[in-house]
């Protein structure tokens, strides 16, 4: 499936063929044919793939956007991706290099458009944005925004 509907590699349905049939000459179980193939990826690309809606501009011409909601989940379901996301802006302790490092993401930026809240290490307390929080010195604060000073 991932060779068939790779946007760099695209596969002909003669080839996706010859790569069944080697399937079944190894014994591989449960190998579909090429239309039973075609099927499946049809069902899992209306389940599982990325909605592109169209939308008619005042001149008339079409434009089409896919998905972000979906887009962002795939990104969250993906091991690979997750880890890699940036929920906080950062105030990096060298030159700035990535987007979160702009002193517009962490000093400018409406709060309301960066991540409300944040998990404490012990991942059982929820520390929101415009609530009350106790320090550990029983201060009360009020948070504004979350951001991260040199990656912590």
């Amino acid at each position: 499936d991932i060779l068939y509907n790779s946007p760099r590699h695209r596969i002909s349905n003669a080839q996706m063929s010859m790569f069944l049939w080697v399937l079944k000459e190894m014994n591989v179980p449960e190998t579909p044919s090429l239309y039973e193939f075609i099927k499946i990826q049809g069902t899992l690309r209306r389940c599982n793939g990325v909605v592109t809606h169209q939308y008619k501009l005042a001149h008339g011409n079409n434009y089409y956007q896919n998905d972000v909601g979906t887009i962002v989940a795939q990104d969250y379901m993906n091991p690979l991706v997750c880890p890699e996301i940036r929920h906080y802006p950062e105030i990096p302790d060298g030159p700035v290099s990535e987007l979160w490092h702009s002193h517009r993401f962490w000093k400018e930026m409406d709060p309301d458009m960066l991540t409300p809240m944040y998990v404490a290490a012990n991942g059982i307390q929820h520390y929101y944005v415009g609530e009350l929080a106790q320090l550990r010195t029983d201060e009360l604060v009020l948070p504004i925004r979350w951001i991260m000073f040199q990656g912590k």
